[in-house]
């Protein structure tokens, strides 16, 4: 994955198929008891492969990433195999004044994350 991802959503998301992968990924982090709130986002410029990205609220402070992991790995055969999926855990999810999700932010809070790690 580039380091420079642009902040701009994968033309994926906007298809029925796209809009069905984030909301099996979203299905399956709130089935873990310690998830308050998920939004998916499929990665732009990631390459032959999809990376979907999973934005977590924890419903307690007791959850982590490892958690997390974990409870995808149980549910992976929901999932296709070639998928990739990055887990980010925020204090919230960043909203328009309407309520609607700023995916945009999301995307930007990533690509900080992305960067500090390489």
């Amino acid at each position: 994955m580039t380091s420079n991802l642009p902040l701009s959503t994968h033309p994926l998301e906007a298809t029925a198929q796209g809009q069905m992968l984030t909301r099996q990924l979203e299905e399956i982090f709130y089935q873990h008891a310690g998830v308050g709130e998920v939004v998916a986002i499929i990665v732009p410029n990631t390459g032959d492969h999809i990376t979907l990205a999973a934005f977590i609220v924890p419903a307690n402070n007791q959850i982590t990433a490892q958690d997390l992991q974990l409870h995808l790995q149980n549910h992976a055969q929901d999932l296709p195999p070639e998928m990739k999926v990055l887990i980010e855990i925020l204090d919230d999810i960043p909203k328009t004044p309407s309520g609607k999700c700023q995916k945009q932010r999301l995307l930007h809070t990533l690509q900080h994350r992305l960067q500090q790690e390489i």
